[in-house]
């Protein structure tokens, strides 16, 4: 949901992270993730990343290596995410087009430092849909 409001998006993420007992993960525009109590907004990226093959893949490596040292797992999808949409900036700088873009997105990946995430993450953290008396 672009205008951060939650939105059907947020609303089946968050049911679905219920019903799973599980971190749910829904990327585009902008991206929402939810354990079904709380939902966090990230609007960070670059349209390529909806141009190229295997930046799903990507995105889901990047959250599994929080998820392998982080217990919190909406913590741990949320850090992944981050830094891939960080990454994608960076890359989109760089790159001509689609083809040099999904190069330039592993590069990016691969220098990506932590001083560079601490300066640029950003995500706002509020109640999932159903969770705080809204429908």
């Amino acid at each position: 949901d672009p205008a951060g409001t939650g939105g059907p998006v947020a609303a089946l993420a968050s049911a679905l992270s219920v019903r799973l007992g599980a971190a749910i993960a829904a990327t585009g525009a902008a991206d929402v993730v939810t354990d079904g109590t709380r939902l966090v907004h990230l609007a960070r990226g670059h349209p390529w990343l909806g141009r190229i093959t295997g930046s799903g893949c990507m995105a889901t490596a990047c959250v599994g290596a929080f998820v392998a040292v982080e217990r919190d797992p909406l913590a741990a999808a949320t850090a992944g995410l981050a830094c891939f949409e960080i990454a994608a900036e960076q890359a989109a700088e760089r790159a001509a087009g689609p083809g040099s873009f999904r190069v330039a997105l592993l590069d990016a990946l691969a220098a990506l430092e932590p001083e560079t995430v601490a300066a640029q993450a950003a995500w706002r953290v509020e109640a999932a849909p159903g969770r705080d008396g809204r429908p």
